[in-house]
């Protein structure tokens, strides 16, 4: 569990004919379209650019 601290929310209920904002096809395309860097970041310094 955790904690959410907003200022100003509000949830509503709608019907079924209303798209949800993002599915999971969505996440997935995403993920693949970006570059995933192996290990983590590297070169933080930028000490090997030539």
């Amino acid at each position: 569990m955790g904690t959410v601290w907003a200022k100003t929310f509000r949830l509503e209920v709608v019907d079924d004919r209303t798209p949800p904002t993002a599915t999971r096809q969505h996440y997935e395309r995403q993920r693949r379209m970006r570059r995933v860097i192996e290990g983590g970041p590297q070169n933080l310094d930028f000490s090997d650019i030539a």
